[in-house]
């Protein structure tokens, strides 16, 4: 995660039991991949897309799997009434991974959670192949990109209905548009 305050969670307890590495505990089980409802705002291609060089990827997501974001503006406080927290207020706190301060809300962010035991490891990374939940639907290649038409095409070569473009510059308002397409698989 690139912002420390992601997923960030502040229990309050009488006890003096640390509940400080519950995001490292989190980060060692359970993954996340992260959705946005826009390609468009041209500050998400700066942080996300390596400064406009880089790509997004379009989905198709089962509506199901997806956890909307709440963008807050304090950490969210979970008071537990013993050291070790009821089933409800450990719920309270799993909510946590759902909200993020109210400056990221730009992104219109939705996220899917695994757990990385059922997901490739591959170079210390872990992976979830596309299946008929996530399914890929477009590349758009960032304005900056030097990645060639015919590297992207063998990439994605072998999957059906996946559409290839480039992204432009709109002329009149801050914003990315896809409008040079390159090809429909």
């Amino acid at each position: 995660m690139n912002d420390p305050f992601d997923c960030f969670v502040h229990i309050m307890t009488p006890y003096a039991t640390d509940y400080r590495k519950i995001r490292d505990i989190w980060h060692d089980k359970l993954g996340m991949i992260c959705f946005s409802r826009s390609y468009t705002n041209p500050v998400q291609w700066s942080h996300y897309a390596d400064h406009h060089r880089g790509m997004v990827l379009g989905f198709d997501v089962d509506d199901d799997l997806l956890e909307e974001i709440e963008y807050i503006s304090e950490p969210w406080t979970v008071y537990f009434t013993d050291e070790k927290g009821t089933d409800e207020e450990w719920s309270e706190v799993n909510y946590a991974m759902t909200c993020k301060y109210i400056d990221w809300k730009y992104e219109e962010e939705s996220r899917i959670f695994f757990q990385l035991k059922y997901l490739k490891k591959s170079a210390g990374m872990y992976f979830k192949e596309f299946d008929k939940k996530i399914i890929l639907k477009e590349v758009i290649l960032g304005v900056k990109s030097e990645i060639s038409n015919n590297r992207i095409l063998d990439s994605v070569a072998g999957l059906k209905g996946v559409q290839i473009r480039r992204a432009t510059m709109s002329e009149d308002v801050y914003s990315i548009r896809k409008a040079i397409f390159i090809e429909d698989i």
